[in-house]
């Protein structure tokens, strides 16, 4: 069973940031979320700590990048 109003949410929040691809998205956030909860220093400025909502907001302004990794090895190796 899925929640609508979440479900929307997170094909906003993609659309936003340019990913077509929910789920990626996801899972790019909760491996962020982890690596600050572990201690990674966030790279935007937050009132409250919640790492989730820390790293949608560094995925949102573009301070964490992502993508493709055999597209950027390609890429390093030409």
């Amino acid at each position: 069973m899925t929640n609508k109003k979440t479900e929307s949410k997170t094909n906003e929040g993609a659309q936003i940031i340019g990913c077509d691809n929910k789920y990626l998205l996801v899972n790019i956030t909760a491996k962020r979320a982890r690596k600050i909860m572990e201690g990674a220093r966030p790279l935007v400025p937050f009132d409250k700590f919640d790492p989730i909502e820390i790293a949608n907001k560094e995925i949102k302004s573009g301070v964490l990048k992502f993508g493709e990794k055999s597209k950027n090895k390609k890429e390093a190796k030409s």
